[in-house]
């Protein structure tokens, strides 16, 4: 990673090139559980943190509102991810993690 860039940022930047060309699926590098899995850990908060936040929004910083809209629009790529990926614990945490996009600011 670059010098004073964070996660979020090369995040977005691989969503950007995914949402532009798409997976391949004939590509034997193409791995969608990887790529969740890697969304989940650039996460700064958990699932039941961003909720409990987001239920207090009237009352947070500015820094922590930015905190939940980069959790939102970094798990934005699981909506299109999410059908290629199998049952399992990584199929699990994306789908709790798109349960609670809609409440994030």
């Amino acid at each position: 990673m670059a010098a004073g860039t964070d996660g979020s940022e090369q995040l977005q930047a691989t969503h950007a090139h995914h949402h532009r060309l798409g997976p391949d699926l004939e590509d034997p590098d193409w791995n969608p559980e990887l790529l969740v899995a890697d969304i989940i850990a650039a996460q700064t908060l958990t699932p039941s943190q961003a909720r409990e936040l987001s239920d207090q929004r009237q009352t947070l910083s500015i820094d922590r509102i930015g905190e939940l809209r980069r959790v939102k629009n970094t798990t934005a790529p699981l909506q299109q991810i999410l059908h290629h990926l199998q049952p399992g614990p990584i199929h699990d945490q994306a789908q709790e993690w798109l349960a609670i996009r809609d409440l994030l600011p």
